[in-house]
C-alpha cells in the first residue's frame, strides 16, 4: 500500500461535506466555542469564517474536479432524509480537541457511507493521500483509513462531532464548558464546504435540503 503523502498539490483543495446544525445548536455550539476559546482554545467557530457542522465526509480533492464534485454532492438529495442527530455529551479527543459528542445511529452511519461512497471516487490520489495537519497521533486503521478514503474517521472509526476548539496542551476538563440543555437536532440540510487546513467549514460551496 502507498505511503502517505508529505506534501500538498497546489491545484487541490480540502472538501468537507457536512450536516449543518439548525440556528439554535448551531448559536449554542458557538457560545461552547467562546467560552472554550477564553480558557486556552487556540480558535473559536463563529459560524462566518469558522462554521458549527457534523462532518460526514472529508477528502482533498483537485479543483479540476470539483465540478464534478458539486453535481455528485447536489445529487446525494435522492438518496438521503432527515434523521435524529442524538447528543450524548461531550468529548477531549488524544490530541486535545474538544467536541460536542453526537450518537452513531444507524441513519447517521448510512448517511456517512452514502456521501463517502459517491464522493470518494473523486478525491486526489486514491491510496497516498496528503499528510493533512488535522492527522494526529495515528492508529492503523486510521492510517488505512486514510489511504482508502482520504479520511480517517471513516467506517467503523466515524465519530460524529462538532469540533469547539483545540487546546494547545491538555484543557482543565473540570472547567470545559457544557450547555444548559440537550443538543440533539434534526438533520435537514447538509453542505459543502471549502476547510482549512485542520478541517474546519470556512466556505459553503452549496447545500442540500433532505426530504423528511
Amino acid at each position: 500500500m502507498s505511503a502517505i503523502r508529505d506534501t500538498v498539490n497546489s491545484d487541490t483543495l480540502l472538501l468537507n461535506v457536512a450536516i449543518i446544525p439548525p440556528e439554535n445548536i448551531a448559536a449554542a455550539a458557538v457560545n461552547l466555542s467562546k467560552e472554550a476559546q477564553a480558557l486556552g482554545g487556540s480558535f473559536q467557530i463563529d459560524n462566518a469564517e469558522r462554521f458549527a457542522h457534523i462532518t460526514l465526509y472529508m477528502a482533498r480533492f483537485r479543483c479540476s474536479e470539483l465540478d464534478r464534485v458539486r453535481l455528485a454532492f447536489q445529487e446525494l438529495d435522492a438518496s438521503l432524509h432527515q434523521h435524529a442527530i442524538q447528543h450524548t455529551g461531550y468529548f477531549v479527543t488524544a490530541d486535545d480537541y474538544y467536541e460536542i459528542s453526537y450518537a452513531r445511529t444507524a441513519a447517521l452511519l448510512a448517511a456517512h457511507e452514502v456521501v463517502m461512497k459517491s464522493l470518494g471516487a473523486f478525491r486526489f490520489s486514491p491510496g497516498s493521500p496528503v499528510r493533512e495537519a488535522y492527522f494526529g497521533r495515528y492508529s492503523r486503521q486510521q492510517r488505512l483509513n486514510a489511504r482508502e478514503w482520504g479520511y480517517d474517521l471513516a467506517g467503523e472509526l466515524y465519530r460524529p462531532h462538532v469540533t469547539l476548539t483545540r487546546f494547545p496542551r491538555g484543557p482543565d476538563r473540570e472547567r470545559l464548558p457544557v450547555a444548559a440543555g440537550d443538543l440533539s437536532f434534526t438533520a435537514a440540510r447538509i453542505g459543502l464546504f471549502e476547510a482549512d487546513q485542520l478541517g474546519a467549514a470556512r466556505n459553503l460551496l452549496g447545500a442540500i435540503t433532505l426530504a423528511s
